[in-house]
């Protein structure tokens, strides 16, 4: 079972899907904590005549959902959790690597191993740029935290609304 895991996570790594998967994710999670790198210093708002900076907590691909790049990327990530390696399973199928592999293992212990790698792609490949993401922006952000007076929602016009 474990050199069935083993395979699995190595085809996962070496698949076209999976690093098109990763790169979409990454290159959206870079943007925006080149966007934030950027065009940081105007999110400040303003308490009591006092103009306050948002701190990591409220930058970050994961909170800041007033940026245009972590709508899109909560929109995209279904897609790029299921792009990463559930199409394995089909591919195995068409080439006959399933019988090939089932001879020497039972069906049940293939397919738990490959839901295992499938899940791990997906998870992988959806937290990895949130954890790059936060990283990029902690060069920049204090770590605060949040203030209760700052309204969280993505802008409608860096959305692509009027």
């Amino acid at each position: 079972m474990r050199n069935l895991i083993k395979n699995e996570l190595l085809h996962m790594y070496s698949s076209k899907e999976f690093r098109i998967a990763l790169g979409l994710a990454m290159f959206i999670a870079i943007w925006q904590g080149v966007y934030v790198d950027i065009y940081g210093e105007t999110i400040g708002y303003a308490i009591e005549g006092e103009i306050e900076y948002g701190g990591l907590f409220e930058c970050w691909l994961g909170a800041g959902v007033s940026f245009a790049q972590s709508y899109w990327y909560y929109l995209v990530m279904p897609l790029i959790a299921t792009l990463a390696y559930a199409g394995s399973v089909f591919d195995d199928k068409k080439s006959g690597y399933i019988k090939q592999v089932c001879i020497r293992s039972s069906r049940r212990q293939y397919y738990l191993a490959k839901a295992i790698a499938v899940f791990i792609a997906g998870g992988f490949s959806c937290v990895f740029p949130f954890v790059i993401n936060f990283m990029i922006i902690a060069m920049k952000y204090p770590v605060l935290y949040p203030s209760l007076y700052r309204g969280f929602g993505p802008d409608s016009s860096e959305v692509g609304g009027v």
